[in-house]
């Protein structure tokens, strides 16, 4: 065999090696979304999530032992310890490490402590919805939902819904800070 043969020989074995790398990789990523290891890439509902996605909120202090999770999406690339947007029957929360200080922190608010509730809806690929919480304290903080199946619409409406039946009501669990 010539050496020039030689050589293309060697570059697809090489770049046939490297394709089947990456497609280990991209299967062992989708396995891992699928099982729910890691976030999804979308709005969940809290029924469809696992067990161990609430206890992890648990353990990190973001919702209390029985609190039950009706929305979820997490931003996370590895874990949902990392970002997070949920509401439960009490409570829109907001959570995230922020990037600078590396510090844990968690924005939320009953519903009789809101003043309104705004969502802008992303028509791109890239960019994910934001929903603004204003509480009547003149506080706000924002939720990050893909727009991935309009499941964005889907949550915000949820959200919204949940708010104006129980926006009158103060319903604060005990929580501890981590």
């Amino acid at each position: 065999m010539k050496t020039g043969h030689k050589v293309l020989a060697g570059c697809g074995i090489a770049v046939g090696l490297l394709a089947i790398l990456i497609l280990i990789v991209v299967v062992g990523l989708g396995m891992a979304s699928m099982s729910g290891r890691i976030p999804d890439t979308k709005a969940r509902s809290g029924e469809h999530l696992p067990e161990f996605v609430t206890e992890k909120l648990i353990e990190l202090g973001v919702i209390e032992r029985g609190e039950k999770i009706l929305y979820l999406y997490s931003g996370g690339m590895r874990d949902y310890a990392e970002d997070g947007n949920l509401f439960t029957p009490n409570r829109v929360i907001s959570y995230e490490t922020e990037i600078d200080t590396d510090e844990f922190v968690i924005y939320d608010a009953t519903w009789s402590e809101i003043e309104e509730i705004e969502f802008e809806k992303s028509n791109s690929l890239l960019d994910d919805s934001t929903i603004t919480v204003t509480k009547k304290n003149g506080e706000w903080f924002i939720l990050i939902v893909s727009n991935e199946e309009s499941l964005d619409e889907e949550f915000y409406r949820e959200l919204k819904k949940l708010w104006q039946k129980n926006a009158t009501k103060t319903l604060r669990p005990h929580r501890k800070r981590p």
